[in-house]
């Protein structure tokens, strides 16, 4: 089994339509995890089977900008205006600058219409933009409670982690409380040799795992329930005396501390509104995870990814 650190990245979509095309097709593959099948024009065929198999929920990942005068083009901004709230709007003199994702368009069938007022965005756009997390399945579902953002996810169930793509082993993430029992364990003499445990306080990663298993008896247990895991995980899916199983079969066995990676998009404002404190239910995503009682495996990923955004002036946008 293999044992690394969660990670969140800002993932922006390139410009033009091709770019959003580009970008749905990204957060497409990492269901299937096929990101090595990537090419210049593999967005494609990517897409065309998406539409094919009707796997909608992967062009809500895809952003939309369009620019255009509502006077002359009535049919279509009344259909635009009916898919609030995944479509936001401003207005400028004779024109309406209109946000939205790559499912309102498919489902509106106004393919025409974008290609036609297609605008790579300024700020009097509404800005949507996306990010990459790797993390347990734990995190993952804290994140899905979101609902106002899309998501795309790793799938355990078209997954085989007995194949070699995923080194014929199971993954977990490094959970945050490891950290309180290297600080507990680092801080303290050895009572036998009476030599400073501080160079535990270096570790970190897979290494201070294996290290702290030897110290902690929660550590040593739960890296043998993973090791369990992982080897019936490998029986159930190879099989030999017993039934061989589909990933979808075998997947109910996979605790919440396997990692997972997900897509996960939505508006600038729905990831940094800061509600007045009488109505807390409108709270930005930042808000809520960054806080000091949220859980400690999300909350260090939400701040890195607020320190990523606000380094790329990205909470400077609508």
């Amino acid at each position: 089994m293999k044992i690394i650190k969660s990670n969140v990245e800002v993932l922006e979509q390139e410009s033009g339509i091709i770019g959003m095309y580009r970008f749905i097709e990204r957060a497409g593959r990492i269901a299937y995890k096929t990101e090595d099948k990537m090419t210049d024009d593999s967005w494609q065929r990517f897409l065309k089977m998406l539409k094919e198999r009707g796997h909608w929920a992967v062009f809500n990942q895809g952003t939309v900008y369009l620019r255009f005068n509502p006077a002359k083009e009535m049919e279509a901004w009344k259909k635009l205006k009916e898919t609030k709230p995944w479509t936001k709007w401003t207005k400028d003199a004779d024109w309406v600058n209109v946000t939205t994702n790559y499912r309102v368009i498919l489902q509106q069938d106004l393919g025409d219409f974008m290609e036609k007022y297609w605008e790579d965005p300024d700020q009097s756009f509404y800005r949507r933009v996306g990010s990459h997390w790797v993390c347990s399945r734990a995190t993952s579902h804290q994140l899905v409670r979101s609902r106002i953002f899309c998501f795309i996810q790793e799938s355990q169930r078209y997954c085989n982690y007995s194949k070699d793509k995923f080194g014929n082993e199971l993954t977990y993430i490094l959970p945050q409380w490891i950290y309180r029992v290297r600080d507990d364990i680092g801080n303290t003499i050895d009572p036998v040799t009476y030599e400073s445990r501080n160079w535990i306080l270096r570790l970190d990663g897979e290494r201070l795992w294996d290290e702290l298993t030897l110290w902690d008896r929660t550590v040593s247990g739960r890296d043998h329930m993973w090791e369990a895991i992982e080897k019936e995980y490998m029986a159930e899916m190879l099989a030999g005396d017993g039934e061989k199983l589909l990933p979808e079969e075998a997947r109910g066995i996979l605790p919440n501390d396997a990692k997972t990676e997900l897509i996960m998009t939505g508006y600038v404002g729905d990831w940094f509104y800061e509600p007045p404190t009488d109505s807390p239910e409108k709270a930005g995503f930042f808000f809520l995870r960054c806080a000091p009682d949220a859980q400690s495996d999300i909350r260090v990923l939400a701040q890195s990814l607020k320190e990523q955004m606000c380094n790329k002036g990205i909470d400077k946008w609508k």
